[in-house]
């Protein structure tokens, strides 16, 4: 009976599920992992296999020759294996790993995630390898009692919350006989917001509003005509608080302006074409969300199960835009 070839699909799902039982007892975490025994595996290199075979060999002609030296040299190659090997696996032992995290960015992008290994042993920890799936290969030394960020790089295609995934720590330090890994993989990551599309929609659904909003959206936030002093807001420029109320105060305030009374832009999602997909309509609004804060306007987004009133600044514009990464996914809690 002949037996059929392996196929490249099959080998595939063998080694997914060799790495299922490795790491069976490890779960997705959010909190710090520190490398115990457990979780440290260790094979030998392609050198380690090398010179394990060399060792018989050796011991072979020693018995052979009856030579001290050649079995002198056979013990002490072994027990320099040996220790290479103890010295590998305590290289990782006792690291400890946070989660990492990292700015948002659009989908398209490559976000950058930081995650930091602390070493609180007295002994430092040389060529300390990081690898993602999608990353290759960062060698770190981190010193003792000491801390070091390692930025992995992290592709986003699609908008939502990023997962950083499975990461590897791995050291062969220091002969390079043996191969010591633990695999880690955190829930945590980065958000993902719609790739912004520039296209022109109605400002809001009322349209004697909306003409106004057309005329005065071109303007600029200039220095027309004081209209009169509202509590600072983050984002507001530093040349409009006015110190001098504020002194008086003890709060913040900034000068408003004329040019600033325009009526607030309205982003609805169903003022869009019907014909829109969700995706593009996610983009347009997206894009709308970023020419309101450039142009310094107040703005309102209105989508199906969510309505931010009209507001401008950087927190303002961070729950719009996560809204709308997050829209239609479980646990949406902008």
């Amino acid at each position: 009976m002949v037996m059929a070839a392996r196929t490249p699909g099959t080998i595939t799902g063998l080694r997914n599920r060799l790495m299922a039982w490795l790491t069976r007892r490890e779960h997705p975490t959010d909190r710090p992992v520190e490398l115990t025994n457990r979780r440290i595996y260790i094979v030998p290199t392609r050198a380690g296999l090398l010179a394990a075979a060399t060792l018989p060999l050796i011991f072979i002609a020693a018995v052979n020759y009856g030579s001290s030296l050649a079995f002198a040299l056979a013990f002490l190659l072994a027990g320099i294996g040996t220790g290479a090997m103890w010295q590998t696996h305590r290289n990782l032992a006792g690291l400890i790993v946070h989660p990492g995290s990292g700015p948002a960015v659009f989908a398209g992008n490559t976000a950058a995630v930081t995650i930091v290994i602390d070493n609180r042993a007295q002994r430092p920890r040389p060529a300390i390898g990081i690898r993602t799936v999608a990353a290759t290969s960062r060698f770190r030394s981190i010193a003792a009692r000491g801390t070091t960020a390692v930025a992995l790089p992290l592709a986003a295609p699609r908008r939502g919350r990023r997962p950083i995934g499975c990461i590897t720590l791995f050291t062969t330090f220091p002969l390079g006989l043996f191969h010591a890994w633990s695999w880690i993989e955190f829930t945590t990551g980065i958000m993902v917001y719609p790739r912004p599309l520039a296209l022109e929609i109605p400002p809001t659904a009322d349209p004697d509003t909306a003409a106004g909003c057309r005329r005065t959206a071109t303007a600029a936030t200039g220095d027309d005509e004081f209209a009169g002093l509202r509590p600072w807001r983050r984002g507001d420029p530093a040349r409009r608080i006015a110190w001098k109320a504020a002194a008086r105060n003890e709060e913040l305030l900034t000068r408003e302006f004329e040019a600033d009374q325009a009526p607030p832009v309205i982003l609805d999602w169903n003022d869009l074409p019907p014909e829109m997909t969700t995706e593009t309509r996610l983009s347009v609004l997206c894009g709308a969300v970023l020419a309101a804060e450039r142009e310094q306007r107040t703005y309102a987004l209105r989508i199906p199960g969510r309505e931010y009133p009209a507001d401008r600044g950087p927190e303002h514009r961070r729950r719009c835009l996560r809204s709308l990464a997050l829209f239609q996914e479980a646990g949406n809690n902008s």
